[in-house]
């Protein structure tokens, strides 16, 4: 069974531009910087940058959730946001990003065992 026919549904195209583009889209983008932090001496030290980004009329709230896997016993060194701390190895940082912007989360973290 063929699904061309989707592409020219006009239909299909208007419902898809009211829920992504007039509700609001978003895309996180995480790059970690263990191996960087690592190559320079830290290794107990671990870092994330975060981008959020919004396509649409509103704004949107967002709780950007980081697993702190590696172990139990750390500690936030860095932030550019306040965070909360959800169990003994998950922070969320709740954040408001604008229509059509970008929002960076950049955090440090030390782990010590």
């Amino acid at each position: 069974m063929s699904l061309r026919w989707l592409w020219g549904d006009r239909f299909l195209w208007v419902l898809a531009g009211l829920l992504f583009v007039g509700m609001g889209v978003f895309n996180a983008v995480a790059t970690w910087l263990d191996s960087i932090l690592t190559h320079f001496g830290h290794g107990g030290a671990s870092g994330g940058l975060i981008a959020v980004m919004t396509a649409g009329y509103e704004g949107v709230d967002v709780r950007v959730a980081e697993h702190l896997y590696r172990w139990v016993n750390w500690e936030i060194k860095s932030k550019s946001d306040p965070y909360r701390k959800t169990d003994s190895q998950t922070i969320e940082f709740p954040i408001h990003v604008a229509p059509d912007a970008e929002r960076k989360i950049t955090y440090t973290v030390h782990y010590s065992w």
